[in-house]
């Protein structure tokens, strides 16, 4: 046995309950959620970031922006 073979989520989980969570994952990332969850972001990451001055806050925040604002373009693309 691998040292890989530990983290492989399918040996543990049936392959198709393994699916489906990541399909019902990825559609909260899909419509109107997700655009405010990445508005609500980027309003705490200048919060954080230029009213607090905490710069490593403010750029986590904006890191979730980001990924809210572009994840489901990029699984568009994908065809997820």
């Amino acid at each position: 046995m691998n040292i890989i073979d530990i983290f492989d989520p399918t040996r543990y989980v049936e392959p198709s309950k393994y699916l489906s969570f990541w399909n019902h994952f990825f559609i909260l990332f899909k419509g109107f959620w997700p655009r405010i969850l990445a508005s609500v972001s980027l309003f705490f990451a200048f919060w954080t970031g230029v009213y607090r001055r905490r710069i490593f806050l403010g750029g986590f925040f904006f890191f979730l922006a980001v990924i809210f604002a572009y994840l489901s373009g990029i699984l568009r693309l994908l065809g997820v």
